[in-house]
């Protein structure tokens, strides 16, 4: 699930104009795992929904939404990535977009291949 979380944030894009593909029903699809996910794997989720916000404005209340309850998570990993996220908007859209930018390639091969 952790790579699934992680494909659709940085790749859900290319399917997000497929029928029932949209990036809301990949949110929705997406957090239809989360409580059997590890702590972990809820981290690599919460990554994912801000890149997902970022890209499709429908999602932007879902993730915030998502990230509201995770500021006080017991979980430090996840109040952490909650707190940063929720934040990102404050920045500008121009910061947004750097920290937010697609794994290059050369990267993510490396990744993939570890």
């Amino acid at each position: 699930m952790e790579l699934g979380a992680y494909v659709l944030g940085e790749f859900g894009f290319l399917i997000a104009e497929e029928p029932h593909r949209s990036g809301e029903e990949q949110l929705n699809l997406l957090m239809q795992h989360w409580p059997t996910a590890s702590v972990h794997t809820q981290a690599q989720m919460l990554s994912a929904l801000v890149k997902m916000a970022n890209l499709y404005e429908e999602c932007r209340p879902l993730a915030a939404a998502i990230f509201a309850k995770h500021l006080s998570s017991a979980q430090l990993d996840l109040q952490q990535r909650a707190v940063e996220y929720s934040q990102l908007p404050v920045l500008g859209e121009e910061a947004m977009e750097d920290v937010l930018r697609e794994m290059p390639v050369r990267i993510l091969t490396m990744v993939v291949v570890a």
